[in-house]
């Protein structure tokens, strides 16, 4: 089986994990507190549909987090992508950047979440190297699989800007993580 296969059904499978939680088996999940940190972790299947970076990518993300009020983080992110570029040269894009999320109010094994991030950062083409500058916006679910780790599947939209001359372009990505709540 390709990666690019593995990289679909991953998160079919966090879809699948996170409905099928059998009723009265849930931890209780975090009652989120201003104050409190999260650190996490995603992998991630994109498409790219327009522009410099049109093609498919992988990327890996690590970000950290602060509640300052019982539904806000903000927090800091790293990204680091790996393009295919349909007829070109692959990219190696690595950026850094912010981020807010804003949870639903309830209480229990799953939450929503809506997600708005900035990143700055570098993108690669043999030798050929351009400023990157990134929106990108998510909503996403989360299930506790105890009460301060939880499983995260998110969908994302991305717009990318380029210092060089180039097409900016868009992707459109979905991300199966894991969060740690301290």
């Amino acid at each position: 089986m390709s990666l690019h296969k593995i990289l679909l059904l991953l998160p079919l499978v966090g879809l699948v994990s996170c409905a099928s939680n059998p009723i009265g088996s849930a931890p209780a999940g975090q009652n989120f507190e201003a104050g409190t940190i999260r650190v996490g972790g995603d992998l991630g299947y994109s498409s790219n549909g327009t522009g410099t970076m049109n093609g498919d990518a992988v990327h890996l993300d690590g970000n950290a987090g602060y509640f300052v009020t019982n539904q806000i983080e903000v927090g800091g992110a790293f990204n680091i992508e790996d393009v295919n570029v349909k007829g070109g040269s692959d990219l190696e894009a690595v950026s850094f950047g912010v981020y807010g999320r804003a949870y639903n109010s309830a209480t229990g094994p799953y939450r929503t979440f809506a997600e708005l991030g900035l990143a700055v950062g570098t993108v690669e083409a043999g030798s050929t190297e351009a400023d990157l500058t990134a929106l990108s916006i998510a909503v996403g679910m989360l299930q506790f699989i105890s009460d301060d780790v939880a499983v995260e599947l998110a969908l994302e939209q991305s717009f990318y800007g380029f210092d060089a001359p180039a097409v900016d372009g868009n992707g459109l990505a979905l991300n199966v993580g894991v969060s740690w709540y301290l």
